[in-house]
């Protein structure tokens, strides 16, 4: 809904919001990424926008020239959907929020200069706003745009519930073609947070964050992608009546991605980072299969790197308090998609530390080096099955069903026992500690331990419509683990053990020098340790 009004150069126009949907719709696909769009569209503004009326000046002069501050767009001065909400009241003091429009250049820019809002409620409701500002460059074949978010904050002073968010020095760019090629960057120097709820006060403040994502052409046919985050700080403190928790992550990094995959891959995971939904159109179909099969299979290799320098956590309460830290926690992963799934993750922390007292008891100390690694060596795929049978039921006559005809419940057992019958390898290792100290709680120091395991799933003979099925298939596994601890703390853990495992572990064990060995096996449905039977 439109109104209007005209003085010298500068025409005045009342703006109503009617439907905020179709509003932010326009205003997301001409700027946003589509996927960003969805997510604001589906948001609360949404819901308060509706009913709210803006003034909007526009000085002709200045937008013929492209100067700065053609457009004049004024807080609301009504409320949206009949309700006395914080947005319709930002009227008490402002410098404004400038815009420049230059349409036939797909150029939009604009600034805030000051905003400063202070309700006269029993919540004293405020927001501040300053410095911020924005350029965007919208064309068919790339949309750039850069964002500042200069100084903001927001909140309530009073009420049952006072708080608020500060953000300070935010900004945003991305610079990305029709193909989702590019690179999309967001920086927050300081965010803090704090609110009291009920008898709850909760505090929270990051530091230095920045985040992204890069995809980049690598030749004609393959496109090498990458993600990655980056943290300072972030602490945080929750007063409750009769517990304090407190916890803060120090240095956190994180850096994943793909590299060398097929552009119809890629396409493929466009779609899937858009939410597209027109897969059920009968003509899409076809495309969907042929990028997203490409996307899980054809030997996509994914992983990422985690580094954090160090996390701390205390609970406090009358009866007890809690704490642990760990330093330099490292993690690698890797995923291969192909015809067999192959997955490694390995990780290793420098060091544990961990406290509980309480009037009855005490117990602290340290576990270094400790490292774990787990994985798939090989899993048949299934996943381009399952894309290529949802598409089809997706793109059925008469559209999607919500029961699966009898020809779509054989095409799933035909998957899930083409898995079954290709088995499956994995492993558990390495598991191990470098040492366990105890400082209180009057238990011994031991270290190091070793642990690991390998399994395997031969069940290509397994007829799984034969009742007996499941136990067929416990014989056609087979796992083989080791445990070595040093013989010195193979005798100080004895007294711990209960007396007939006590008893039995020494009857079993294998001594090789000044080390403790068992060798533990899993076969035709049986379990030994170190050739004695244990079922």
């Amino acid at each position: 809904m439109l109104s209007a009004s005209k003085e010298r150069n500068i025409d005045r126009y009342e703006v109503e919001v009617a439907d905020p949907l179709k509003a932010l719709a326009w205003g997301a696909n001409e700027v946003l990424p589509r996927f960003a769009a969805r997510a604001l569209k589906g948001s609360r503004i949404a819901h308060d926008l509706k009913g709210v009326k803006f003034v909007v000046e526009v000085d002709w002069g200045r937008y013929e020239r492209g100067e700065a501050g053609s457009i004049h767009l004024y807080p609301p001065r009504t409320a949206g959907h009949g309700r006395d909400t914080l947005l319709a009241k930002l009227a008490k003091e402002h410098r404004g929020i400038y815009l420049t429009v230059d349409k036939p250049h797909g150029r939009f820019s604009g600034r805030v200069e000051s905003m400063d809002f202070l309700s006269a409620s029993a919540e004293q409701n405020f927001l501040r706003w300053k410095g911020a500002g924005f350029d965007c460059n919208v064309s068919a074949e790339q949309k750039s745009c850069s964002l500042n978010g200069g100084q903001f904050s927001v909140g309530s002073r009073g009420g049952k519930s006072p708080g608020g968010l500060t953000i300070e020095g935010a900004g945003c760019s991305y610079k990305i073609d029709a193909h989702l090629l590019g690179t999309q960057e967001c920086r927050i120097p300081v965010m803090k947070l704090s609110f009291i709820q009920d008898a709850e006060k909760s505090d929270f403040e990051l530091d230095k964050l920045q985040l992204g994502s890069e995809a980049s052409p690598d030749g004609n046919t393959t496109v090498n992608y990458r993600v990655f985050l980056e943290l300072g700080k972030f602490v945080g403190k929750v007063v409750e009546t009769n517990q304090t928790t407190a916890f803060s992550f120090k240095g956190l990094s994180f850096s994943g991605g793909t590299q060398h995959l097929d552009r119809s891959a890629w396409e493929g995971l466009v779609m899937l980072l858009e939410g597209e939904n027109n897969a059920t159109a009968p003509a899409n179909a076809a495309l969907w299969k042929k990028r997203l099969v490409h996307l899980l299979s054809d030997g996509n290799l994914y992983r990422y790197r985690l580094h954090l320098v160090s996390a701390e956590f205390q609970l406090t309460s009358p009866k007890q308090t809690v704490q642990g830290a760990l330093k330099d926690w490292q993690e690698d992963y890797a995923l291969t998609l192909g015809k067999f799934i192959r997955y490694d993750d390995n990780n290793r922390i420098a060091e544990i530390d961990f406290a509980q007292h309480s009037a009855q008891s005490a117990l602290a100390g340290k576990v270094e080096g400790f490292s774990l690694g787990y994985g798939l060596d090989r899993l048949y795929n299934p996943l381009p099955d399952f894309v290529d049978l949802v598409i089809d039921v997706a793109t059925q006559p008469g559209g999607p069903s919500e029961k699966l005809t009898p020809e779509q419940e054989r095409r799933i057992q035909e998957i899930l026992t083409t898995m079954i019958h290709k088995g499956l390898e994995a492993h558990l290792a390495p598991l191990s500690i470098e040492k366990i100290t105890f400082s209180e709680g009057g238990l011994p120091s031991f270290g190091p331990l070793a642990f690991q395991v390998k399994a395997k799933l031969n069940a290509n003979n397994v007829d799984l419509n034969n009742p007996m099925a499941p136990m067929m298939l416990l014989g056609s596994f087979l796992a083989h683990g080791e445990l070595r601890l040093k013989s010195r703390d193979f005798q100080t853990l004895l007294p711990l053990l209960p007396p007939d495992l006590a008893k039995m572990a020494q009857m079993i064990a294998k001594k090789e020098g000044d080390t403790v060995r068992f060798v533990i096996r899993f076969e035709n449905g049986g379990l030994t340790v170190n050739g004695v039977p244990m079922m």
